[in-house]
């Protein structure tokens, strides 16, 4: 005996919702169900303010190109920062890291620190990233 795609199709969805438990029906006694994540999402935790201020670019010293990164502390205690740059050009990469101590913001130029990468030519794609802790 043959049956069609529709009676068997109807067949699978009968014998499963008969043999379906509900996730309340499984728990043991004294459990409670989870409560739904939509109702119960918490607020996202606010952003850490940030004490350092990055620019970064390509710039000729002369006739040398460069890529500088300049980092600038915006908080009132010091910060040591470690800086790595990862440069791509039509000539090759370049990689380059450093660490910078920068002053406190009241200290006015000396929160303000340049790191300085010399390049086979002008222009490219950088990757950079810094990290800072208090010191």
């Amino acid at each position: 005996m043959k049956l069609s795609p529709a009676a068997l199709i109807a067949g699978l969805a009968l014998a499963l919702s008969a043999t379906a438990v509900t996730a309340e029906e499984a728990m043991p006694p004294g459990q409670q169900p989870p409560a739904d994540q939509r109702e119960t999402k918490a607020e996202p935790a606010a952003e850490p303010k940030r004490c350092v201020t990055q620019d970064t670019g390509f710039f000729e010293e002369g006739k040398q190109p460069v890529f500088r990164i300049v980092l600038t502390n915006t908080c009132e205690f010091r910060l040591r920062c470690t800086v790595n740059a990862y440069v791509v050009g039509s000539q090759g990469p370049k990689q380059g890291n450093a660490t910078l101590t920068l002053a406190p913001a009241s200290k006015g130029a000396a929160a303000k620190q340049t790191y300085t990468m010399t390049l086979k030519q002008s222009g490219g794609m950088a990757n950079t990233s810094h990290r800072c802790t208090p010191i």
